[in-house]
């Protein structure tokens, strides 16, 4: 730093802040010493001691008591849970039927990054929790403490963040480089997640970055204007997750009733927040395990999915399970059983021993007094399996310890249950293995789940659920529930029966409820029951089981061990199985057979006996798809070892398998597919998650135009694909449209089509994607021809404001938002009234002639939905210049 600077620097009043309990005096003086280690000189800390919220507990479930005690007020209807919670964000949804209104409110998230969009919808936007209140009051009471000692700058870090000595003064650098600047600013983040999509703009004249919607933050910085902004905000009458709080002040948040929060409308016009750019290393967070989130539930659940009119229905209990269809007295009988009824019961004699010993210690285990926080060890390795609530949480139904598979040898385990319970969970997995080797395409499906447990860790789950007593015998004539009715995400469910009556399935072959558990129950006897991702890779044909939990009867509490085979990457391929990425085991520079192949292919001139000969070569040892996968990842390996681009090694991937698509004679649809999936691949693999669907989209695109198909065709080739590998992965019907119209309208562009075809493309192929997932579920002809309108309609939107992928890879080349390139031709919805009217005629929409411009149409003043359904998603777009560094709103609205 210059002198001036220096002195400058000096006038500012810095002081960093460790948040972190009293109660837990281990992990308080460690925080201590680690961050006091790495303070710059001149540089002091406070430990500042948050709210325990453990000391609580005792007044729940009364809210109201709580929130007197605590000082504070909470905002109740955070949880988003029910359709009936949905309505209240937005009534104008009322009128649309269920099922329409949640999709519209999970399309909302759809400018977050799609995987962290779904894991928040799913479980962190589902409940509030006790130890998330305390950790809100505490960031709120330390703002408070640092605003009365007049800062500066006040840096705050949880007390999992390390911050790096090079990484904090480098910091200080940036607040100099902003005073110099005159730039005003209110949070800067040190260490955080980005939620959502596209680039980040540079701030011209130092290395910040304008944060998007960024959660997770384990440290991050306030100006003094920040500090009385936050602390006037009366976020304290309004408490929900800060995690959401602070980017909702400064970044789109999609939930409407989050945006018109008192607290977040006062400060959300000019809130500046700034962000170092990912993998700067300013500080490091150690997952440590999170105090907040083994706490009890204060409001909504845990994330069990929505029910139905059937959940009404009484369970009925047989007096032997041994009569019953689904019971099975060999694997064979029980691999048979879950294809008709969803679920098999079965005895394991052999296992009764190690059955028996596991539920004593579990029942021990939970009827002891004290406090059960358990999270890692100490000293273990970052891990990208989902942890976070690995441990002990207490709930309002139940006491719960979850363990990961993967994970198992890093957690803190309970005393000698470890030792008493692997035998127990051994036999459950060899069993669900056993049952998935008899399944249709299982050898296929089991390779799938060992490959994606080498590259990220089993992903396998083992719950053990001790249910809190009723002290009522008696039965009721109402439904009375513990847990909601829902399905499992994994392959297969596998747990021994309980003598405590609680468990109900749905018998897909009777459709009747079926209490299986009770007195009468042998120990064990077995219940298997199948998940979504078996139902998805057998594309149905096993019915992913739903099941709930009725309220225990009597004094003694319900115990419940469960296992859950589970995967994290969950694309398989029945028909013919591509090999996973090959991540280990090869030496720099070494290539792959498939790549020999594919150079040889560039040299050689294509004639139609070469397809035949290399069908020859590769047809019956492992099919020219999977021959394609593997020439295209070992290409991409090598373009990796050349020292290419992410994005550059992504397209190189995509040419690759479409070149040895076409030499192989494939249709141009099967060219296509293949780039699509390779391209995406290699794009998620070198960190492209933000933009992979636009990359693979261009590969896709590219490759349809190489196997001599025009430009329309080509695009709408894109969308097939992307729809294709939507459905594979689970996605809900209105994401596999978005997906096929977002991938026609980037192939489009990629290929040079004008902008009045993209949106042509962008609409077919959005119109037939959802028509074909409505019909194949069975939806009326109306209704399904109203979804593909829809869609269309949509799409026509998206295509209007699309900007090609370079845009969100290279900073400073983002078409204008209002650029006429990209401006909606021909009107909202003019095009999908169109294609509306072309299927109730009979008409196919692959016969449709080149778009046509509609004279009269004008779109609604500022874009989004004219039918007011459907919200608008793209985050504020900030309008900056060198000398006015205050918001500007830009009107880019995209539904």
């Amino acid at each position: 730093m210059s002198s001036a600077q220096t002195e400058e620097h000096r006038e500012l009043r810095f002081r960093a802040f460790c948040l972190s309990l009293a109660e837990k005096a281990e992990r308080f003086a460690e925080a201590e010493k680690a961050i006091t280690r790495a303070l710059p000189r001149g540089v002091e800390l406070e430990m500042f001691p948050g709210v325990y919220g453990h000391a609580f507990r005792h007044l729940l479930p009364d809210v109201d008591a709580l929130e007197e005690a605590m000082g504070c007020r909470i905002f109740r209807g955070w949880p988003i849970c029910e359709v009936e919670d949905v309505v209240r964000m937005r009534p104008d949804l009322a009128s649309l039927p269920d099922w329409k209104a949640w999709e519209a409110y999970i399309s909302w998230h759809r400018c977050w990054i799609s995987d962290r969009a779904s894991n928040y919808i799913d479980f962190y936007n589902r409940h509030l929790k006790l130890g998330e209140v305390a950790a809100c009051l505490s960031h709120f009471r330390l703002w408070q403490k640092a605003m009365r000692c007049d800062l500066d700058v006040c840096i705050v870090f949880e007390d999992d963040a390390r911050p790096t000595e090079e990484g904090l003064r480098r910091f200080q650098e940036e607040v100099d480089c902003l005073t110099s600047l005159g730039v005003s600013w209110d949070l800067v983040y040190l260490h955080s997640s980005l939620y959502s999509k596209g680039e980040e703009p540079k701030l011209e004249g130092c290395n910040l970055l304008f944060a998007g919607h960024r959660k997770w933050a384990g440290a991050y910085a306030l100006s003094r204007r920040g500090l009385q902004r936050l602390t006037s905000s009366g976020y304290e009458n309004c408490i929900f997750p800060v995690d959401d709080f602070l980017p909702a002040l400064h970044s789109f948040h999609p939930r409407p009733d989050v945006r018109e929060l008192p607290c977040v409308q006062g400060l959300s016009s000019d809130f500046v927040a700034l962000t170092f750019p990912d993998g700067s290393g300013v500080v490091e967070v150690a997952d440590r395990g999170s105090v907040s989130k083994y706490s009890a539930v204060i409001l909504g659940d845990l994330g069990a999915l929505l029910g139905d009119s059937d959940d009404e229905q009484k369970a009925e209990h047989p007096r032997s399970l041994h009569e019953e269809a689904f019971f099975a007295f060999d694997i064979e009988t029980a691999a048979a059983a879950l294809s008709r009824h969803g679920f098999s019961v079965l005895q394991l004699p052999q296992a009764t021993e190690c059955f028996q010993a596991a539920e004593d210690v579990w029942r021990d285990f939970f009827a002891a007094p004290g406090e059960k926080y358990c999270g890692l060890r100490p000293g273990s390795p970052g891990l990208t399996l989902p942890l976070a609530d690995a441990g002990y949480t207490l709930q309002s139904a139940r006491q719960h310890f979850h363990l990961v598979m993967g994970a198992a040898d890093y957690q803190v385990w309970p005393p000698r249950l470890e030792e008493i319970s692997r035998p127990l969970i051994r036999e459950l997995e060899a069993l669900c293995l056993s049952l998935l080797r008899l399944l249709p395409g299982g050898s296929l499906m089991e390779a799938a789940w060992r490959r994606a447990s080498e590259a990220t860790g089993d992903a396998s789950v083992w719950d053990a659920f001790s249910y809190f007593s009723t002290g009522d015998a008696a039965e009721t004539s109402a439904v009375d529930l513990s847990m909601a009715a829902h399905t499992d995400p994994g392959l297969l469910t596998a747990k021994p029966l309980s003598s405590v009556a609680g468990l109900e399935v749905w018998d897909a072959a009777s459709e009747k409820w079926i209490s299986l558990e009770g007195k009468d129950r042998a120990v064990g006897e077995v219940v298997v029951f199948s998940a979504d991702t078996l139902q998805r890779w057998t594309k149905g044909a096993i019915p992913s089981c739903r099941h709930r939990v009725a309220k225990p009867r009597g004094s003694e509490p319900r115990l419940s061990l469960v296992y859950e085979m589970r995967i994290l990457h969950e694309g398989v391929d029945l028909e013919q199985s591509s090999p996973g990425p090959r991540r280990h085991g090869r030496e720099q520079g070494e290539l792959g057979e498939g790549y020999i192949i594919y150079i040889s292919l560039r040299k050689v001139p294509k004639s139609p006996k070469m397809g035949l000969s290399l069908r020859r070569l590769i047809g019956a040892s492992c099919g020219v798809r999977r021959a394609a996968a593997s020439a295209a990842k070992d290409t991409a390996f090598a373009a990796r070892e050349q020292g290419k681009t992410s994005y550059k090694v992504a397209r190189i991937a995509g040419e690759a398998a479409h070149t040895f698509m076409i030499a192989a004679g494939c249709s141009t649809q099967e060219a296509a597919s293949a780039a699509f999936r390779a391209a995406s691949l290699a794009a998620k693999e070198g960190n492209l998650n933000h933009a992979f669907l636009g990359i693979a989209s261009e590969a896709a695109g590219k490759a349809a135009r190489a196997a001599g198909a025009s430009t329309f065709e080509a695009a709408l080739a894109a969308g097939e694909a992307a729809a294709a590998e939507a459905i594979l992965t689970g996605s809900l019907a209105c994401f596999v449209a978005e997906q096929a119209g977002e991938a026609a309208a980037q192939a489009a562009m990629a290929v040079g089509a004008q902008a009045e075809e993209a949106t042509q493309a962008a609409a077919t192929a959005a119109a037939q994607a959802a028509r074909t997932v409505a019909q194949a579920e069975g939806t009326s002809p109306d209704d399904a021809g109203e979804m593909a309108m829809e869609a269309a309609r949509k799409a026509e939107e998206f295509a209007a404001h699309i900007a090609p992928v370079s845009a969100l890879l290279t900073p400073g080349e983002e078409p204008e938002p209002d650029s006429k390139e990209f401006r909606l031709q021909g009107g909202t919805g003019a095009v999908a009234a169109d294609l509306l009217g072309f299927w109730i005629a009979g008409g196919s929409p692959w016969q449709l002639r080149p778009p046509v411009t509609a004279e009269g149409h004008r779109s609604p003043e500022g874009g989004g939905d004219p039918t007011g359904h459907f919200p608008s998603l793209t985050p504020r777009l900030l309008s900056r210049s060198a000398d006015d560094k205050t918001e500007a709103p830009v009107e880019a609205d995209v539904a």
